[in-house]
């Protein structure tokens, strides 16, 4: 009863520390690295996180916003050639259960595409084996996202005690993570929209053309239609209307 004692103790004083070194990290980057850190010093090989509006449009993989630990190579094959539209915890992450889900976990059969072999197939190959999945929401509920961290394990049942021991820390810190980066200063950081770009994008969601907003603006007809494709394109959306969405669903605007 007294060892159940101090490592529910020690587990607390980790995520305390964690969550304090979160709160003054001013950059994603930095938050990131003492995320993928702190996962490291559990014994985690790599990790993943993502989030992508709650209606996924075309795919996951041409929504997500993404940063990875995993093997550039991995990576390539699951975030830009859409082997994450594939990946049943990905799937898993869709869904309204928030339960953290081990990448052995049977369940996830009921999220497999037809061509979710290919994505098991290219865990085995760069050993990625075994891991756990936790999925994340922000308060607002517009937008959905998950962080999937791998494991090293010689064979199941130790794949099984490593990631059973590791999984509450990973859900607590995989929360504090995506709370802090989900608040507007880092929001605006993975989408560097100008002063312009902002503007044009607001009076866009007022429903101004392009020609009302230059007058607005006192700007060019041209130099409008440019700041909204820029800010488009940051904001990976497929038209100026789809933009406005994603701009107000990050919070990189406020009507």
């Amino acid at each position: 009863m007294k060892r159940v004692t101090f490592i529910d103790s020690e587990r607390t004083n980790r995520v305390l520390d964690f969550s304090e070194k979160l709160t003054n990290a001013a950059t994603v980057d930095l938050a990131w690295s003492l995320y993928s850190n702190s996962l490291a010093q559990l014994g985690a090989k790599s990790a993943v996180y993502g989030f992508f509006p709650k209606t996924v449009g075309r795919s996951i993989a041409s929504e997500v916003v993404a940063m990875s630990s995993h093997p550039e190579e991995f990576n390539t094959l699951y975030l830009d050639q859409g082997y994450i539209d594939h990946d049943p915890f990905a799937q898993y992450a869709l869904t309204e259960d928030q339960r953290p889900i081990s990448w052995q976990d049977p369940r996830a059969g009921k999220y497999r595409t037809e061509k979710s072999e290919f994505f098991q197939n290219s865990l085995r190959d760069f050993g990625m084996d075994y891991g756990v999945t936790i999925p994340v929401r922000d308060a607002s509920n517009w937008k959905l996202g998950g962080t999937g961290v791998c494991f090293e394990a010689s064979n199941d049942k130790e794949g099984d005690e490593i990631v059973a021991r590791a999984t509450p820390f990973v859900e607590s810190a995989a929360m504090l993570f995506h709370s802090r980066v989900q608040e507007g200063d880092m929001m605006r950081q993975f989408f560097p929209l100008s002063v312009r770009e902002k503007e044009c994008l607001l009076w866009v969601a007022a429903g101004l053309t392009n020609k009302e907003i230059a007058f607005k603006l006192s700007l060019s007809d041209k130099t409008v239609e440019l700041h909204i494709k820029n800010a488009a394109k940051r904001l990976n959306a497929r038209n100026r209307a789809h933009a406005v969405s994603r701009a107000l669903i990050y919070g990189v605007i406020s009507p």
